[in-house]
């Protein structure tokens, strides 16, 4: 399901810095309106919205298959 993992510490910034989300759009090549971000952290949610990217706040380690999209497991 995904292409690639992206770790703090490895790209050297963090989330909620919008420059977090740019390198790994930058990265992947990516259009923001084409990506999807899950999130249990508000502030996460709110800086991908602020750039475009379509963000999904997840109740901590409850993410729904309703969620997904087009309902994928």
């Amino acid at each position: 399901m995904f292409i690639k993992t992206y770790y703090s510490h490895l790209i050297d910034d963090r989330k909620p810095n919008e420059s977090c989300f740019t390198k790994v759009i930058d990265d992947l090549n990516a259009e923001p309106s084409k990506t999807v971000f899950y999130d249990d952290n508000i502030d996460n949610i709110a800086t991908a919205q602020s750039l475009g990217i379509h963000a999904v706040l997840v109740e901590k380690n409850k993410l729904r298959k309703d969620q997904l999209p087009n309902g994928r497991e």
